[in-house]
């Protein structure tokens, strides 16, 4: 615990943005290397390490991310991915000179929050034919140290969509001359409130002329961030808002133009896993089942499309710092529990 505790710390000092974490990506390998026998398995912009006990045995996978987020200061881990990797390592400590029968991978994934870094380390899943992975994630608002346990979809699908919307920019003694966006902002605005049950949309940018208060601007951007429980609901909604957007840019005669970011899918849990997995978590922790999805995303559901896969809440603490605020760094007190359960769950049959 010493050991993982002061690596969580050092990692959070080092707090680099997606795909760019190459400090961090060092001192787990000098972390690795130091403390294990694990074979390290480098690619260009991610490794793993492998816990290898037979060629004929089985393989099942372990996951964190290594990212951090900008704040007002720059980048930092504000959403606990110091501690995830420390847990990971924790695992491998704990599978040091031990014979679980099976084969383990570690994976140490990088540009989670953009979405992009389990696409690139999914190609891991599929040669190595793994045939469970597990993760977890930190979660303020629960109870310090409880497992949180949700079958189906643990977190929500969820997309970046950025409107443009151009008119035409006239003088502004003369606004009848120019086709100015700032209306048809304002209407698509309004009328998020009435897309319906079951989606979270959030309002992300505005962008609109400049103080020039002579000039009524000609163009316009409207940047969102949705949210539904499954890919499909989410593919339903990009198609209704841009049905809305289309609707309303027609009527102020503004051409319309839409791009879309940082795809998440779902993050659901395999019903078969989920099972195997809780005959572990019950008899060893304390545990409670969410009665709805978390509404951010993890990118965790692209490895859930190569093999099943059971993801975890494990809680900060009820009044515990928001995910994504300054205010927050990882809770040393669940990192035990993490690497804990992560070792356990290597005896699942």
């Amino acid at each position: 615990m010493d050991k993982i505790t002061e690596l969580r710390k050092r990692l959070h000092t080092l707090a680099e943005p997606s795909g760019k974490e190459y400090k961090t990506a060092t001192a787990l390998k000098d972390f690795l290397r130091k403390n294990t026998s694990l074979e390290i398995i480098e690619y260009k912009d991610h490794f793993y390490a492998l816990h290898y006990e037979g060629k004929e045995l089985r393989n099942i996978a372990f996951r964190a991310d290594i990212d951090g987020i900008y704040g007002k200061n720059g980048c930092f881990h504000g959403c606990g991915h110091d501690g995830h990797c420390a847990a990971l390592c924790g695992l491998a400590l704990g599978l040091e000179g031990k014979r679980v029968g099976k084969n383990i991978y570690l994976i140490f994934q990088p540009a989670e929050e953009t979405g992009k870094g389990a696409k690139l380390c999914r190609h891991i899943i599929k040669e190595n034919t793994i045939e469970r992975i597990y993760g977890f994630h930190n979660i303020p608002g629960f109870r310090e140290n409880v497992i949180l346990l949700k079958k189906g979809v643990f977190a929500m699908s969820s997309m970046g969509m950025t409107i443009k919307l151009e008119g035409r920019q006239c003088h502004a003694a003369y606004p009848e001359k120019g086709i100015n966006p700032a209306y048809a902002l304002s209407e698509l605005v309004s009328s998020l409130n009435s897309i319906n049950e079951n989606t979270v949309i959030s309002v992300i940018n505005i962008s609109l002329g400049h103080k020039n208060f002579g000039i009524c601007p000609g163009e316009g951007e409207l940047s969102l961030t949705f949210r539904a429980e499954t890919e499909s609901e989410l593919i339903s909604l990009k198609n209704k808002l841009e049905n809305i957007t289309k609707s309303i840019s027609l009527k102020y005669g503004l051409k319309c133009s839409t791009d879309y970011f940082d795809f998440f899918p779902e993050t659901i849990n395999d019903d078969k896993a989920f099972s195997e997995a809780y005959n572990i978590i019950r008899d060893g922790f304390k545990y409670e089942f969410p009665e709805e999805p978390m509404r951010w995303s993890e990118d965790f559901g692209y490895y859930t499309k190569e093999c099943p896969g059971v993801f975890f809440g494990i809680g900060d603490g009820e009044n515990y710092p928001e995910l994504h605020t300054e205010e927050f760094e990882f809770n040393d007190n669940i990192l035990e529990t993490a690497a804990d359960l992560f070792l356990k769950l290597t005896e699942v049959e």
